[in-house]
């Protein structure tokens, strides 16, 4: 397989394409709304080398090694996706395994957020007042974190992970057939 140096300079080589093919798709637009999510899809797309790649179920690659300090954030994710020391194939199935690495990312995230809250919570109120998170507040917290999936430029960002994904899939195969 390509290292991951490769892959970004495929991605960083290819970015433009992102560029022309949303111009294209849009009619030539100039409109600045068009222009932001051809702005966000190419972010995406430039990201997904770097930070969200297919390799990120690898506890050694790359973009697992760019997370630093936060590279444990994926643990879980490397445990269940790289199970047996063998790849599977939900890590390089774009678009699923991008959707799959976005939601586990927000999935973290929303975790980690509320413990922090609940955290504060019971520092601010302290420690014998309020032990039980009421769930309610779960519920409300939920829903405000859920809010992200109904905005079109987060669904841009994913396209751009997505074509990422694609684009590392095809260096993939092409580097494999060309090792035979």
């Amino acid at each position: 397989m390509p290292s991951g140096q490769a892959h970004r300079k495929l991605a960083a080589a290819t970015a433009p394409l992102i560029v022309l093919g949303g111009w294209t798709i849009s009619g030539f637009s100039f409109d600045l709304e068009t222009w932001a999510s051809i702005g966000i899809v190419t972010v995406g797309y430039l990201m997904n080398p770097v930070m969200l790649s297919p390799d990120m179920d690898l506890v050694h690659s790359d973009p697992s090694d760019e997370w630093r300090t936060l590279e444990p954030l994926w643990f879980v994710y490397q445990g269940i996706i790289h199970k047996g020391g063998g790849r599977n194939p939900l890590s390089h199935w774009p678009p699923l395994s991008s959707l799959l690495r976005v939601f586990y990312l927000w999935l973290v995230l929303f975790i980690a957020g509320a413990f922090g809250i609940g955290i504060l919570d019971l520092v601010w109120y302290g420690l014998f007042e309020q032990v039980l998170v009421p769930w309610d507040w779960v519920k409300m917290s939920f829903q405000y974190w859920a809010m992200i999936f109904v905005f079109p430029q987060f669904w841009n960002l994913v396209w751009g992970i997505a074509l990422g994904d694609l684009l590392h899939w095809g260096a993939d195969i092409l580097y494999s057939f060309m090792k035979k």
